[in-house]
């Protein structure tokens, strides 16, 4: 192994990265201190026709304590843009102009959120690029910003890979800033929540929050949890948080409750929400829960003892195919305290049975024990109801698929005989004390958009690996997926509400490809145009408000400002 550098005119590597990036350059250590200078390949003139190295301009100073790069007077203007990279003259267009056309809110909000505009259009810029192009490492950000229309239009964004993370590192920083622009989606939100976790696999080394869970596809990898809140009245997403991989669902949502503020909302979560301290925080500010009880707890263990069924009704829904289809479902009501006091005299029968069959088997002289009865742990909330209901159409679904897997060694008709009555029941429990029975079910299976903004998470965007290390950098990273999400919503929102087949037929994949056949190029004389493109397309773009004719001519005039200045 090479020895590290530690000669007197050596530069650590941490120096190093942060010389500037788009000009080719090297540091000196000169006097103590680590100053920059233009790289360049010159003739050779000890060697015709070959080249050599040598130090141009000096650029600027590397600031050791604030740990920056200080550029000179003159390469911080005019003669840092003669040595500038050049701006591709071919740039991708449609893929983003169609979500700006129709996204100007998000921008908005953010602007209302944070002080400086600069970090608005940074944020937004990268989260243009997340949607058009999936997720993307911070190396990878800038590039696709200079080969896009995004570089001409939001000019005083600076991406490169070293850049890109400190912004994100100083994004997950400013907690304030983040939570401002998620309470502000929350204060105009529909009111009707749907809480989940989005599960990533975790590459990379260090990471404070990687750890081995029981989530992901493969157990024994490591794992991060992404916590999200999604309002499914406006069907967007409003907050992201990165989390411990092996922390539990119940454990990781209490900080996002306390994070922000609800009134009068309502949350639809998972079973892997269920806990007693989140009940309370659940219901509080006049807030409303709707949860899947555990199998686990005593709840369900007493009402799958009584499945004694009062009342049924016809509930329709879209299969997978999208067609329609109904099932009747079955219910029965308790409250958390009736099921309680059974489990209570079930526990004091037990006791007595065993008191009895102890007394029974009691030998001459011998002192018995003491039994006690099992201890039943209650709820604090014991008037919360508890609607047990069987779906038909899922109960006969689940006894088919576990017929078709009998004789595999781990299926068996004594089983079936013993599992068949738990298919298809859930139970449901609320501190909603006027909704029927009917009503809190549908509202339960309308937590579906959240799953297909998950699948577009784990398919569109692409975010199902991880291989950040920095703690701030992952927040910053789960704040920019709210941003995105919220541009995704206002696409979706427009594909759904299409009144011609082209547009509303679409998947989003669709529509970013699609779109990205719009392309700008530039001309020998400098003017910049469009390629031509099918009329439904164009079609398209006019219905989204992309105003393609005043983009051309915003370019052109900044191109022959650019031109003149030169």
């Amino acid at each position: 192994m090479k020895a590290a550098q530690t000669g007197k005119y050596s530069v650590p590597a941490y120096i190093r990265a942060l010389k500037p990036k788009n000009v080719s350059c090297l540091v000196k250590k000169i006097d103590g201190g680590y100053y920059v200078y233009e790289h360049k390949r010159v003739d050779d003139p000890k060697n015709p026709g070959k080249k050599k190295n040598a130090t141009g301009a000096y650029l600027g100073v590397i600031d050791e304590v604030n740990l920056r790069f200080v550029p000179s007077g003159d390469f911080s203007n005019e003669k840092r843009s003669s040595i500038r990279y050049t701006l591709p003259s071919l740039l991708d267009y449609g893929k983003y102009a169609l979500p700006i056309a129709v996204s100007g809110d998000v921008l908005t909000r953010l602007k209302n959120a944070f002080e400086n505009s600069n970090d608005c259009e940074t944020i937004y810029v990268i989260s243009l690029i997340y949607f058009a192009n999936h997720y993307v490492p911070a190396r990878d950000i800038r590039e696709l910003y200079t080969q896009s229309y995004l570089s001409w239009k939001y000019p005083n964004v600076s991406l490169s890979e070293n850049s890109v993370s400190d912004f994100l590192s100083s994004l997950g920083n400013h907690i304030k800033e983040r939570l401002k622009f998620e309470q502000s989606l929350i204060d105009e939100g529909s009111g009707k929540y749907n809480i989940d976790g989005h599960v990533v696999l975790c590459c990379s080394v260090n990471n404070e929050l990687s750890d081995y869970g029981s989530k992901y596809q493969r157990l024994g990898d490591k794992q991060e949890n992404f916590m999200m809140v999604y309002d499914a009245g406006n069907k967007r997403v409003i907050s992201c948080a990165a989390f411990d991989g092996s922390l539990p669902d119940k454990s990781a949502v209490l900080d996002t409750l306390k994070q922000h503020k609800f009134v009068k909302a309502r949350f639809r979560v998972d079973s892997g929400f269920y806990s007693e301290i989140n009940l309370g925080e659940y219901r509080k500010n006049d807030c409303i829960f709707i949860v899947p009880v555990p199998g686990t707890t005593t709840l369900k263990k007493m009402a799958i003892k009584r499945l004694n069924f009062k009342a049924s009704f016809i509930h329709q829904r879209m299969d997978s195919r999208r067609n329609t289809v109904f099932s009747s479902v079955q219910y029965i009501e308790y409250t958390v305290d009736e099921l309680e006091a059974f489990a209570i005299q079930e526990a004091l029968e037990e006791c007595q049975e065993k008191i009895a069959k102890q007394e029974k088997e009691q030998k001459k002289g011998e002192k018995l024990p003491q039994i006690y009865p099992r201890k039943i742990n209650t709820s604090q909330f014991p008037k919360d109801r508890v609607i047990v209901y069987k779906d038909s159409l899922m109960h006969d679904r689940l006894v088919f698929d576990y017929r078709c897997n009998i004789g595999d060694g781990k299926h068996t008709e004594e089983e079936l005989t013993t599992l068949e009555p738990q298919f298809g029941v859930i139970l449901l429990r609320t501190n909603d004390s006027k909704a029927t029975p009917e009503q809190l079910y549908i509202e339960y299976k309308d937590r579906w958009p959240i799953e297909t903004f998950y699948n577009y998470v784990r398919n569109g965007v692409d975010f199902n690996a991880f291989h950040e290390s920095d703690y701030n950098v992952q927040q910053g990273i789960s704040f920019i997926m709210v941003v995105e999400g919220l541009i995704y919503a206002s696409v979706q929102k427009k594909i759904d509400n299409a009144d011609f087949a082209y547009v509303q037929n679409m998947s989003m994949d669709e529509c970013i490809r699609k779109s990205g056949r719009q392309k700008l190029a530039q001309l020998q004389d400098g003017t910049w145009v469009t390629n031509e493109i099918k009329s439904k397309s164009q079609k398209m773009f006019d219905y989204f408000g992309v105003d393609v004719a005043k983009d051309i001519e915003d370019l052109n005039r900044i191109a022959a400002t650019k031109e003149a200045k030169s």
